[in-house]
């Protein structure tokens, strides 16, 4: 009997070390903050401040945009300065070791000046991707469905934004 615990014993393989295990995920959210292009109508885009929260499953975006440019582009037509404000949540559906896949939407309010004040609101759905290039910096890119309200002007997108088309986030871990 006690040769074959000991036999046993000898054959069983040894447990990994402690640094091959991965991470174990925290019971509260993980906060980031990054920096994204966003597209806040069809004349106008800018570069946002991005703060989010990571609950694992459900994850959720806010983000503050300015854009201040010369009053007309190189072919005569006039741009936007801008100043929006947007929120997003996405519920993770696949994940990878160093990548993760979600879908969410979320709407935003931006405003636009040329050459009066003038408000867009927007309201999107899509799907967005992170790449983790180490385990708490992340580049994000997303795809989607929008539509952007303006008095006047409304537009349908379809593509690389509303969703915030190329940015990068480092969360808190």
């Amino acid at each position: 009997m006690i040769g074959l615990l000991l036999a046993s014993l000898l054959a069983a393989e040894p447990a990994p070390p402690a640094s091959a295990a991965p991470p174990a995920e925290s019971p509260g959210p993980v906060i980031g903050i990054g920096a994204q292009n966003e597209l806040i109508s069809p004349q106008a885009g800018a570069s946002a401040l991005l703060v989010a929260a990571d609950w694992h499953t459900v994850q959720g975006e806010a983000t503050v945009a300015a854009g201040v440019f010369e009053r007309s582009t190189a072919n005569g037509a006039p741009q936007d300065d801008v100043l929006g404000f947007g929120a997003r949540v996405y519920a993770r559906v696949h994940r990878t070791e160093r990548s993760d896949l979600a879908l969410g939407g979320g709407g935003s309010v931006a405003i636009l000046w040329s050459p009066s004040p003038q408000l867009a609101w927007t309201v999107f759905t899509g799907v967005r991707v992170r790449i983790f290039v180490v385990p708490n910096a992340a580049l994000t890119g997303s795809l989607g469905a929008g539509v952007v309200l303006q008095r006047g002007e409304n537009f349908f997108i379809l593509g690389a934004r509303p969703l915030g088309s190329a940015g990068f986030v480092y969360y808190f871990r």
